[in-house]
């Protein structure tokens, strides 16, 4: 039985769709764990002047051919799930609640990204927002602009709130990881939880939120020929919008890693005297060069850039399967 009540088909998709994200994080993550810390020392203070990856790769490989991996714990794998998880969960739920709120429509997903419209239905939709008329049109454009900042802006919060300090156990190794937690016991029970330097984190998550479940699928949808609307050309688009987003993603990557030697040095974090600090050291390179956007592109190229082509073509695959699961068993229960 797969027509659900549309409540109990909503909560199954975002279960569903969640979930998938969540086991695609720890596996990824973990398999590229080398890639990740290299990224991780590199866009930090730890390395600096010339030969800043042979820097990296010399800290990172320096405990063995095990080094990259004795900083993952039982915390990573429940944050990685968690953080891909709640990245997933908390989209959708801000795209569902901001799309009705605002009155419009949700983000395309699915196989809908690859439908093929003829002439005559591109026609009738031009017509039809041709009579809308174009205060309408720009009203309804604005609306949809909000609902996409909000919507990654919130999932990169969420993401952060349950993965930051993980990342930082990762990046800073244990002993130290557990230092800075003791400088955190004095701060608000929010900074307690979510952990050091976590609007540096969240600024960098939901920069590449916005890239895989807005910008990507967007672009794509609108401007990728019919004729080439394929999960290969997704894929391509998401790996090239990735690219491209991780400038940014690289200055708050940095921003990040630089807070928190800023902390672990002075016992507290002021983000105006990091950045100041940053750039009377090496200038703008001190949070993006080629060196530091190449290893961050080369570690989340896979568990990011990905995404878009995941999220929409492997995803969808057996989402209609667990529908029929979830109905057999809500009517077996509650008979109609």
């Amino acid at each position: 039985m797969s027509d659900l009540p549309i409540w109990l088909e909503e909560a199954t998709e975002l279960v569903y769709r969640s979930s998938a994200l969540g086991i695609w994080g720890i596996v990824v993550r973990f398999v590229q764990m080398p890639l990740e810390r290299i990224a991780l020392v590199t866009n930090s203070s730890q390395v600096s002047g010339k030969g800043q990856l042979s820097q990296a790769w010399k800290i990172v490989w320096q405990d063995g051919l095990r080094g990259p991996w004795n900083v993952v714990t039982p915390r990573s794998a429940v944050a990685w799930f968690l953080q891909y998880g709640v990245m997933g969960f908390a989209f959708q739920t801000a795209d569902r609640v901001a799309s009705s709120l605002l009155g419009v429509d949700r983000l395309v997903y699915g196989a809908a990204l690859f439908e093929k419209k003829d002439d005559e239905e591109e026609e009738e939709t031009a017509a039809a927002a041709s009579a809308a008329g174009a205060g309408v049109s720009a009203f309804y454009i604005a609306r949809s602009c909000t609902k996409m900042v909000v919507a990654p802006t919130l999932a990169g919060g969420f993401e952060s709130f349950v993965s930051n300090k993980a990342e930082v156990e990762r990046y800073l190794g244990r002993s130290e990881f557990q230092r800075l937690e003791l400088l955190g016991k004095d701060g608000n029970v929010f900074k307690r939880i979510a952990g050091q330097a976590y609007v540096a984190n969240t600024a960098r998550n939901a920069i590449m939120s916005f890239s895989s479940f807005v910008a990507t699928p967007f672009i794509f949808s609108k401007m990728c020929p019919e004729e080439h609307k394929t999960p290969k050309t997704l894929a391509t688009w998401g790996i090239v919008g990735n690219f491209t987003a991780n400038i940014l993603g690289t200055a708050t990557q940095s921003g990040w890693g630089r807070a928190l030697d800023f902390l672990a040095r002075d016992g507290r974090l002021n983000y105006k005297e990091m950045i100041r600090e940053g750039y009377k050291q090496d200038g703008y390179k001190a949070f993006v060069n080629p060196i530091k956007w190449g290893t961050r592109v080369t570690a989340n190229v896979i568990p990011q850039g990905m995404i878009p082509w995941y999220y929409n073509t492997i995803v969808p695959l057996a989402e209609p399967r667990v529908k029929q699961m979830v109905g057999n068993v809500y009517y077996s229960i509650f008979n109609r």
